[in-house]
C-alpha cells in the first residue's frame, strides 16, 4: 500500500485477522522507508512489529515518556496506552505531517487519540468500526481505503464469502480479496 492510499480503515470483528493484517502493513510501509507514529491500546501488536524487525531497532523509538520523542526514528511507538503521550507527541513533532499516524483498537482507545488523528490525512485506523464511539466522524472522512475482515452493520457494502485470515478491500482504483498469511 502507498501513501496515496491514505486514509485508510481496517475494520473486522475481534480475531479475524484486522489486528495482524494492520502489523504487517505498518511494518511493510516502515521497510519501504515511511515514518510512522503508531498508538495501540494493547502491548501484543507493538511487541510483534518489534519481534519482525529486530534488524532495524536503531530505527525505532519506543515512547514512554514525552522526553524520549526522537524525531530521527523512522517508526515512534507509544509504549503505554497514554493518550495524552500521543497527542502531545503529535504537538511537537516538527515531522508529523509525513509520518503515517496508526492507531489500533478504535473501539476502545480514548476519544482524544481519534480526534486528533482524525485531522491528518496519512492515517490508518484499525479495530471494529462498529463498537467505535467516533464511528460517525470516522465515516465522516473520506477513506481511500477500506479492509474488511468482517461485515460491518455501520457501513453498507456487501462483503463475499470471507474464510479466517481473508479481507475484502477496496479503494478508488481497485477493489478484491486479500489472503492473510502469518
Amino acid at each position: 500500500m502507498r501513501s496515496t492510499s491514505l486514509p485508510c480503515l481496517v475494520t473486522g470483528d475481534e480475531g479475524a485477522g484486522g489486528s495482524f493484517f494492520t502489523v504487517e502493513l505498518t511494518r511493510s510501509m516502515f521497510l519501504d522507508g515511511s515514518k510512522i507514529l503508531f498508538f495501540s491500546a494493547f502491548p501484543m501488536a507493538k511487541q510483534q512489529f518489534f519481534d519482525e524487525t529486530k534488524e532495524f531497532k536503531d530505527k525505532i523509538g519506543k515512547l514512554y515518556t514525552f522526553e524520549e520523542v526522537d524525531q530521527k526514528k523512522t517508526a515512534l511507538f507509544i509504549m503505554e496506552n497514554n493518550p495524552q503521550l500521543f497527542n502531545d507527541t503529535v504537538k511537537i513533532l516538527p515531522d508529523v505531517q509525513e509520518r503515517i499516524l496508526v492507531v489500533k483498537n478504535i473501539e476502545i482507545v480514548d476519544v482524544s487519540v481519534l480526534e486528533t488523528a482524525l485531522k491528518f490525512e496519512k492515517i490508518i485506523l484499525s479495530g471494529n468500526i462498529d463498537l467505535c464511539s467516533l464511528k460517525e466522524k470516522i465515516l465522516q472522512k473520506k477513506i481511500e481505503t477500506k479492509i474488511f475482515f468482517s461485515q460491518s452493520k455501520n457501513i453498507p457494502i456487501n462483503l463475499p464469502k470471507l474464510e479466517k485470515y481473508q479481507a475484502y478491500f477496496e479503494n478508488t482504483s481497485k477493489r478484491g480479496i486479500i489472503t492473510i498469511k502469518n
